[in-house]
């Protein structure tokens, strides 16, 4: 009973669970974020950040339980020979020993210790950059006045520690997602998952496993996206402030006469809104781009995924795991053609939207001192270039241009989980909860003031 209850939270752990908590995540805090401008009470229980925590803590435990239960224990914590036989006696099951030398060619980890070490190591560091993420997230939720509400500054400095938070959680996500990977390569390379019997030869499992990796990445590029774009609502929101009591400031040194009033006072601040308003427009459409492709890409991964395992229209998902042939979005030509196309899409898209962001930093920089731009930049961007870097490290450095797909997968995944949990470090520093910026505000009254004058 044990078995199947950590079985059953594999599949809840799949991309495809992970997609559907996300919109109920996203479901609450749409509620809460109405209900506080309403000035309605809303329960701390059913603050969406919790409730991400708490469902990332199910997909670390199941993660976790499902590499011991479905990996390290059949294959004797993956020691070449246990592994080997275990690998030919489910072949033999399935009528399938004619994969063996694929399998040895492929996808055995025999002669590669070092990488079976690292791998092993995945989940300790997923749990360590849970415990950092969470750590972090306290800090931040002490300083939220939750039962204050109605006040300008109490809800600008709630709304931006709230967006903070969403940043916080990005290499959390991306750790989660990581290992996921790492168990779904442990997996073709043991020959074994939580749902071997769904299978019927060792090629439809490698297939399934290989999709549910590419998935998960997926869903970690659609939030890196994300986090992306909340960095620009936070950056332009304070630069928006900075720039509003500033143009206050004069307005206040001409109403005491400390400076003469210039003729076009008046529509200089107008053309500054406008200004400020269409820069906040252009900077956040290439964000908005970025988060479109990755979007489209996990969208129709995760469908995919889902459909072929449920075996939903075998005409069009499926894998030939019933029928002879693979359906109409399985074929190897247009599996290609579609990884292509998000691939292109997604690495123009990513450098429109970090181009954008280093444009606004550059040209603001001097009002961005206090904000500290530079770290908070790197700690939310930093894993779309490390995973751009690594993978083409990959493919083009030896000896791993020479490893295959599932070894040079493997690689990228366990050091994708370490490097998430010195971005959370990294974190700490870049975004303390006791900054002085998250309380820079320019309340409304003030801004009208500017508009009479």
């Amino acid at each position: 009973f044990r078995r199947v209850c950590f079985r059953l939270m594999l599949r809840f752990a799949s991309p495809g669970y992970i997609a559907a908590g996300g919109f109920f995540v996203t479901f609450l805090r749409v509620i809460g974020k109405r209900f506080r401008r309403q000035g309605k009470d809303f329960p701390w229980f059913l603050y969406y950040v919790l409730w991400v925590y708490v469902l990332l803590f199910w997909a670390v435990v199941s993660c976790t339980a499902s590499a011991v239960l479905d990996v390290m224990i059949p294959s004797g914590w993956l020691q070449p020979d246990n592994v080997a036989e275990f690998v030919r006696r489910n072949m033999a099951l399935d009528n399938d020993t004619n994969s063996t030398d694929e399998w040895q060619k492929e996808d055995s980890l025999e002669d590669y210790p070092y990488l079976r070490t690292v791998s092993m190591s995945c989940p300790f560091f997923t749990v360590a950059t849970y415990l950092v993420c969470l750590y972090h997230t306290v800090l931040h939720l002490r300083q939220l006045s939750w039962w204050k509400r109605g006040k300008p500054h109490e809800e600008h400095t709630f709304e931006t520690h709230d967006r903070t938070l969403r940043i916080l959680i990005l290499p959390l996500f991306y750790g989660v997602m990581s290992c996921q990977g790492v168990v779904r390569m442990w997996g073709i390379s043991v020959n074994n998952s939580a749902d071997s019997h769904h299978f019927k030869s060792f090629g439809l499992r490698k297939q399934f496993l290989q999709d549910s990796y590419d998935a998960s990445f997926w869903l970690g590029d659609l939030y890196e996206s994300y986090a992306l774009f909340t960095f620009g609502l936070i950056v332009l929101e304070y630069l928006s402030q900075r720039l509003r009591r500033g143009m206050l400031n004069a307005h206040d040194m001409i109403k005491t006469n400390t400076i003469p009033k210039p003729d076009s006072f008046t529509e200089m601040s107008d053309s500054f809104r406008v200004l400020l308003g269409q820069t906040k427009g252009l900077t956040i459409l290439g964000i908005k781009l970025f988060c479109a492709t990755c979007a489209g890409q996990a969208i129709y991964g995760v469908s995919l995924n889902c459909a072929a395992y449920y075996h939903f229209k075998e005409s069009i998902f499926g894998t030939g795991c019933h029928t002879q042939q693979p359906g109409m979005l399985q074929t190897e030509k247009v599996r290609q053609m579609v990884h292509y196309l998000f691939y292109g899409a997604g690495f123009i898209a990513s450098f429109a939207a970090i181009g954008n962001l280093v444009e606004v930093e550059r040209g603001f920089r001097a009002h961005l001192h206090e904000f500290r731009p530079i770290w908070k930049f790197l700690g939310t961007k930093i894993i779309v270039t490390i995973a751009f870097l690594q993978s083409m490290a990959l493919a083009a450095c030896p000896p791993f241009c020479w490893w295959s797909y599932t070894r040079a997968n493997l690689l990228y995944a366990s050091l994708l989980c370490i490097e998430c949990f010195l971005i959370s470090m990294l974190h700490l520093y870049a975004w303390s909860a006791d900054e002085s910026w998250f309380s820079v505000y320019t309340p409304l009254t003030d801004e009208r003031a500017l508009n009479e004058g």
